[in-house]
């Protein structure tokens, strides 16, 4: 996973416009999951260009960061993604950019589902995300405000 990450950040940093920071903090991602790489990579890549499109090139700033959490059975996210308790990698993008309000969050997943200009994608983004995080049995976190960014915690089974 590591390999995979640092690769999607050095790609963020030479995406980003001028003014936009994106830092790491990538201690935890030396772990085996099972999953394919190329599905796991545009996972985190299609959040990853969303941080860049909400941050202002006035100061916004992108985190990516790793830690390892245990979900027990009481996890409402186990019960919403099919998956099961256990040890698991969270990979959290955190931004400062524009946010989202509480009706784009609960539509954010839906295909086709767009706040932005036709022109700038199709919508799609979002839904293959949570398809690839489903079929990897991972499980997937958004909290947001309007005017104080988002966090994605997207969080991967550890293999045994």
């Amino acid at each position: 996973l590591k390999k995979n990450l640092d690769q999607i950040v050095s790609i963020l940093k030479h995406s980003a416009p001028v003014g936009v920071s994106v830092q790491s903090d990538l201690s935890h991602s030396d772990v085996t999951i099972q999953g394919d790489e190329s599905i796991l990579h545009s996972i985190v890549m299609n959040i990853g260009v969303n941080a860049l499109d909400a941050c202002d090139n006035d100061g916004g700033n992108i985190l990516i960061s790793d830690s390892i959490v245990e979900l027990d059975k009481n996890s409402p996210l186990l019960t919403q993604f099919n998956s099961v308790e256990g040890t698991y990698i969270q990979v959290s993008i955190q931004d400062n950019g524009r946010g989202m309000n509480s009706e784009v969050i609960e539509n954010i997943f839906e295909p086709f589902y767009t706040v932005n200009k036709k022109e700038l994608g199709a919508g799609l983004g979002m839904s293959i995300v949570y398809s690839g995080m489903k079929a990897h049995k991972g499980c997937i976190e958004v909290t947001s405000a309007e005017k104080q960014g988002t966090t994605v915690q997207l969080l991967f089974p550890l293999s045994n």
